[in-house]
Order: structure tokens, then C-alpha cells, then sequence
């Protein structure tokens, strides 16, 4: 099983770098929720960045969640998965 929080960073693809994304308000925080998932078992989030980070300008971006392979109380293995959008500059 692993677990999963609402925390995640978002990270903007700039010179061949990723550079993390500012935030734009102080004291920010998550929710310091569990979330558990099984094995198998597909899961899916909906991240509205825009509080955090306001509107992003077009770029290649990816956002990161620190997710907990959970064996038992105080047993698990920390891994950070990725995962890569493209914000394309539309023009109306």
C-alpha cells in the first residue's frame, strides 16, 4: 500500500534546468492528510495551482508528489513521482 498527502511542488523546465515554481503567498500549507491507495488500484488528483502559484505562462512544466510505500507504524520508503504537462501559449 502506499500513502499520499496533498502536499506537491511544481517545477517549470527552463535553460536545462527544472526550477521550481515561487509561491506567491506566505505561510502556505497543505493538508496533513493520509490518503491510502492499494496496490493495483489506479488513482487520480485534481490540483488547482493557482492559489499557490497563480496563473502559470506557457512552458513545459511537471508537478511532484512525495507518495509512502507504508509496510507498517514507522516502516516505509519515501519515493517521489513526476509527472509532465505542457502549458501552450494559446492565442484566441
Amino acid at each position: 500500500d502506499i500513502i499520499f498527502d496533498d502536499s506537491y511542488e511544481i517545477q517549470r523546465f527552463d535553460g536545462g534546468y527544472w526550477c521550481s515554481v515561487p509561491y506567491i503567498i506566505d505561510n502556505w500549507v497543505f493538508n496533513a492528510i493520509a490518503y491510502p491507495l492499494k496496490k493495483g488500484q489506479p488513482s487520480e488528483i485534481t490540483v488547482d495551482w493557482t492559489a499557490f502559484h497563480g496563473e502559470l505562462k506557457p512552458g513545459i512544466y511537471r508537478i511532484l508528489k512525495d507518495v509512502s510505500d507504508f509496510r507498517g507504524t514507522g516502516d516505509y520508503t519515501m519515493y517521489f513521482l513526476a509527472a509532465e504537462f505542457d502549458l501552450a501559449d494559446h492565442m484566441e
